[in-house]
């Protein structure tokens, strides 16, 4: 399903978050914008702000939304951003829990005391991100010391 309209509003101000937020609305029956705002505490009017992309409400608001649904946040945008584009997204694939990312990276971190730059950090990030939709929490983990490890070695020796 493409969006091709949505209020008749031009499709260029509609945001990934908000093309997701109707899309999962409208597939709840007779769900409205102002039972959401009533589920995650706004009004009507910032729901409907957000789903035109008008308003991108804060990071809790969107953090609720999601929570509500049941997706995690980068499913969330990425069906928002298929919905926009008309590319397909597999939702058999679901991402692994921030969490455990987080988890993960951190445990990385302190093995391994890396000092990574900002584009270092979202590289291992996206690594793990990788790994933990194939593999255990401890096996991405090992696997991914490991391959640190032995870069390291390489550039010492």
């Amino acid at each position: 399903m493409v969006i091709t309209s949505c209020y008749s509003l031009n499709m260029n101000d509609i945001t990934p978050f908000g093309a997701a937020l109707y899309y999962y609305r409208k597939k709840k029956p007779h769900f409205n914008q102002e039972m959401m705002g009533d589920v995650v505490g706004v009004s009507q009017a910032m729901i409907s702000k957000i789903e035109k992309g008008l308003n991108d409400g804060s990071a809790e608001l969107r953090e609720k939304i999601v929570n509500y649904f049941k997706i995690p946040y980068t499913d969330f945008l990425a069906k928002g951003k298929s919905l926009l584009t008309g590319t397909k997204v597999n939702e058999s694939t679901k991402s692994p829990p921030v969490g455990n990312i987080i988890k993960v990276y951190n445990n990385i971190l302190e093995k391994t005391g890396l000092d990574l730059d900002a584009e270092g950090q979202e590289k291992l990030f996206d690594l793990i991100k990788r790994r933990l939709s194939e593999k255990t929490a401890e096996a991405a983990e090992h696997e991914i010391t490991e391959i640190i490890s032995l870069t390291d070695k390489r550039k010492k020796g």
